[in-house]
């Protein structure tokens, strides 16, 4: 009805309003903030895994590709998607094949916020190839912490020089 039109756009105005960081109102704080950190540490080619709900703003934000993203914009992303659920939800006899994904496609960082945790009990900060660089919050539903990828030197295998991007990048 005509009546509920006004009330249904304000509805629209106010999710897609800014909040105070800049961010949709699909973010948290603490996840614009953690988007700005990692924004600043770079380098600009690095690879970044996260949820496949996080890879679809990580670039925007970042400037940096996602293993994961938009289904339209990544290689196959149903399959990746998968991956990366099996990346957060798996026990730890699952490491070998963690460090092979990282490796494989040269990921940097591992995001892990409210979505990763959703995903599984995998604890990132119990694993010695993965060093928080970031931490963004102190209540542990929100907070944002990002680990840089430390896999081992004699374990590491070289990836193809010509990986193709996961995830494009804004311009």
């Amino acid at each position: 009805s005509s009546s509920r039109l006004p009330s249904t756009l304000a509805l629209l105005a106010s999710l897609a309003a800014p909040s105070a960081a800049g961010a949709t109102a699909w973010l948290q704080d603490e996840e614009v903030e953690a988007f700005q950190l990692l924004e600043r540490r770079g380098p600009a080619e690095a690879v970044v895994l996260a949820s496949y709900e996080m890879g679809n703003y990580l670039p925007y934000y970042t400037g940096l590709r996602c293993y994961v993203g938009h289904y339209a914009l990544t290689i196959d992303a149903k399959a990746k998607e998968a991956e990366v659920e099996r990346f957060f939800a798996a026990g730890p006899e699952a490491d070998p094949w963690r460090q092979e994904i990282l490796r494989r496609w040269e990921v940097a960082y591992v995001l892990f916020g409210r979505f990763e945790r959703e995903l599984g009990p995998f604890d990132p900060a119990t694993r010695p190839w993965l060093q928080e660089v970031i931490r963004v919050g102190e209540d542990p539903g929100r907070q944002v912490i990002v680990y840089a990828v430390r896999l081992p030197e004699a374990a590491a295998a070289s990836a193809a020089a010509s990986t193709a991007a996961s995830c494009i990048p804004r311009a």
